[in-house]
């Protein structure tokens, strides 16, 4: 049984990749900013009988970070898994965008994975295994749309990260994978 833990799960891509583990048989840890969206995923949960760990979780704080990651590793044992899901999305364009919303994109979207990726690195490290999931979107790789430069941006960054945490961590046997989804219908946008 492997130690997984999932970011953004009250909703879209988050929900049904925690759900996908726990029918593996994985201990998934199907992390939520506000606990009040974790209704479908616990309602599906419930439905299929699947056991699910539901922490809160909120990837732009770095004391939420380092005490959910702390208190799962306490409580479970080390991380073999983690999938940055996590994401928002605000458009405008980039000339009138309200800075603290290019912010938000980015610290949800860039720095949040990174704080995590930081958190888990060194129990990996030490074990000299472990996956890393960064979810980024197909925008980073095609032409950004009109008001959606910052996501587009952000997602950018995430990979170009992704890439160079690949080259760094292999050779402690840890692997990353960086996923560009196209468009899903997900609540990203609250």
């Amino acid at each position: 049984m492997r130690s997984v833990l999932v970011t953004g799960c009250g909703s879209g891509i988050g929900l049904e990749t925690a759900l996908a583990f726990a029918r593996r048989g994985d201990r998934v840890h199907a992390c939520v900013r506000d606990p009040a969206t974790a209704g479908e995923l616990l309602r599906r949960a419930r439905a299929e009988q699947l056991t699910l760990d539901v922490p809160r979780l909120d990837v732009t704080d770095d004391a939420s970070v380092t005490a959910t990651v702390t208190a799962v590793q306490d409580r479970h044992g080390p991380l073999d898994i983690l999938v940055n899901n996590a994401g928002v999305d605000r458009t405008g364009p980039a000339e009138t965008m309200p800075p603290e919303q290019a912010r938000t994109v980015f610290e949800t979207n860039f720095w949040g994975p990174l704080r995590l990726v930081r958190a888990v690195l060194p129990g990996m490290r030490a074990r000299g295994s472990g996956v890393i999931v960064n979810v980024s979107s197909l925008a980073a790789r095609t032409f950004a749309v009109p008001h959606g430069g910052f996501y587009a941006a952000s997602k950018a960054a995430l990979g170009a990260l992704s890439e160079a945490l690949y080259a760094e961590v292999q050779p402690f046997g840890i692997r990353v994978v960086c996923l560009e989804p196209g468009s899903f219908a997900t609540a990203i946008r609250r």
